[in-house]
């Protein structure tokens, strides 16, 4: 067996899967404050020697309604496997990418989207059900428009902060 065979892949989102392994899918329940960005699931690949083999792609299956979402790179730590049996890799950090979801400026309520991590050998679908929280009210707030609903495909780079 090659190294590519060995290889293994896993996520830290946490939800229920399926025993399938081809196409594997979760369902998620996410609580979040309102217009502001919040992790709501990681993705990483790594070796039996807990080694980072690479970042799974991510695929907008379906936006949410009410708000953006984005993919970041960066550090994370994983807390579930999806596959194999390197659960000694657990929580040890190594490259990833981070989902981050944002609401609409205002906005409360339930919002949903899909997305996809794209490994070598299965894609594992994550239906994500937000429930939207309001902030503290501030005084001298505004409201913003609505942002553009984002479209299926390749999961956009989170843009970074200028100051």
């Amino acid at each position: 067996m090659n190294g590519a065979a060995r290889a293994l892949a896993a996520t830290a989102l946490i939800g229920l899967s399926s025993p399938a392994l081809a196409e594997q899918s979760w369902n998620l329940r996410r609580t979040v404050p309102s217009d502001s960005d919040t992790v709501i699931g990681i993705g990483a690949r790594w070796n039996k020697a807990c080694q980072s083999i690479g970042v799974p792609e991510v695929i907008l299956e379906e936006a949410p309604l009410h708000g953006t979402v984005c993919q970041q790179r960066g550090m994370v730590r994983a807390n579930r496997l999806l596959v194999g049996s390197s659960s000694h890799c657990l929580r040890q950090p190594m490259p990833g990418v981070q989902i981050v979801y944002r609401s609409d400026a205002g906005f409360t309520g339930r919002d949903t989207l899909h997305y996809t991590l794209k490994f070598p050998r299965f894609n594992h679908l994550h239906r994500v059900e937000i429930d939207v929280r309001p902030l503290a009210a501030a005084p001298g707030g505004y409201a913003m428009p609505p942002s553009p609903r984002q479209q299926p495909g390749p999961m956009p780079i989170c843009a970074a902060l200028t100051s």
